[in-house]
């Protein structure tokens, strides 16, 4: 027993002796050189604070994509405007199978209209009578301006001067009428006028999209292309 105690005592004793004796290993850092000479290696605790590059932590790549920038990839497209339904119709069917198409009718803003008139009278006499005044003042004055009462629609029992596609004969017709003592007024009118369009289905991307209006563009070049909100359609919980 006494020989186990002495043998322990003797082990410690050559540990503590082999901290002392043998030298730790000191840790290095790599230093970025900023001449040709590349890298070098110096002691830890060589470096002063600001030479220590800090670290960046590097972003997860493996990231999940929302919904929302999946759906946000889909395209969707109208083309068009077609003169009539037929057309459209033609388009369709000789496009058929490659992606669903569908025609819709829309209404487009054609040329603006500027109309000349007086405004309406209290009853169709009173409008007759200023309209007799007024033709025999420009007859008398060798004007060229058509005059006729307008029968219905907002300026109904009124009398128009004409409609001028052109703002400035407009104007001229008010100053020849103005100078003669009527009161006569111009105002801008837009003519709506049909328009058939076609719409795509969804494509998975832009590019898709483009590889097809390659093909379509070919034989159709006077046909426009341009980008068309999806159609969100509802999914069930």
């Amino acid at each position: 027993m006494r020989g186990a105690i002495w043998g322990l005592i003797f082990c410690n004793l050559v540990f503590f002796a082999w901290l002392l004796l043998v030298p730790r290993e000191e840790s290095v850092v790599e230093m970025r050189s900023s001449d040709a000479g590349g890298a070098s290696i110096v002691m830890l605790d060589e470096v002063r604070p600001e030479q220590l590059v800090p670290y960046v932590a590097v972003p997860n790549p493996r990231l999940e994509v929302e919904p929302e920038q999946l759906l946000g990839a889909a395209y969707c497209a109208e083309l068009g405007p077609f003169a009539s339904d037929g057309q459209a119709t033609d388009f369709i069917v000789e496009n058929a199978g490659s992606v669903a198409l569908r025609a819709v009718q829309r209404s487009a803003d054609g040329a603006v209209a500027y109309r000349v008139y007086m405004a309406s009278r209290d009853s169709a006499s009173e409008a007759d009578a200023l309209l007799a005044e007024l033709r025999a003042a420009i007859a008398s004055n060798q004007l060229g301006i058509d005059s006729f009462l307008i029968a219905s629609g907002d300026l109904a029992n009124g009398i128009s001067l004409g409609v001028f596609g052109e703002r400035d004969n407009a104007l001229g017709v008010e100053r020849r009428l103005d100078a003669l003592g009527f009161d006569v007024a111009v105002r801008e009118e837009s003519s709506q006028r049909p328009q058939v369009w076609v719409m795509t289905d969804r494509f998975e991307s832009v590019e898709a999209y483009n590889q097809w209006w390659l093909e379509i563009a070919q034989s159709n070049p006077a046909l426009q292309g341009r980008e068309k909100l999806c159609e969100t359609i509802a999914q069930p919980f």
